[in-house]
């Protein structure tokens, strides 16, 4: 198994994202959605099809394999608990739940995901019942 970077961890999150919204990915719009230039999403992209993780053609679409599918979704997963936490019971604001969410889903150890997953279950549950 390949090790990925958080950066490269955002693209197959990013690339993940926006096939779900448009069905077709190209390099702009990695491009304008992480606020980067072309030629760096080409180089990543570049990357992460050498390792397995995309399928893209010379000014072609940009795919997701298998693999690189099922790391979207582990990142994407973490983000969305880690985010809930911080928004719904931390009350952060959206923004600052989005910032501390993305920085923490590439380092958080599984252990910890599950932690913080199990208090936002407990939490909502229990103010379910007071409400």
């Amino acid at each position: 198994m390949n090790e990925l970077s958080p950066s490269r961890e955002d693209y197959l999150k990013t690339i993940f994202l926006l096939s779900q919204l448009n069905h077709v990915v190209r390099v702009k719009d990695i491009s304008q959605k992480l606020g980067v230039k072309p030629a760096s999403v080409i180089n990543i992209v570049k990357a992460l099809s050498k390792n397995g993780f995309v399928i893209h053609e010379h000014y072609g679409y940009i795919e997701l394999t298998e693999q690189g599918e099922k790391e979207a979704l582990i990142v994407l997963r973490k983000y969305k608990i880690l985010f809930d936490f911080f928004q719904s019971i931390l009350g952060l604001s959206s923004e600052e739940a989005y910032e501390n969410a993305c920085s923490i889903e590439h380092y958080i150890t599984d252990n910890a995901l599950k932690a913080i997953e199990k208090i936002n279950r407990n939490l909502k549950k229990n103010k379910k019942v007071y409400e």
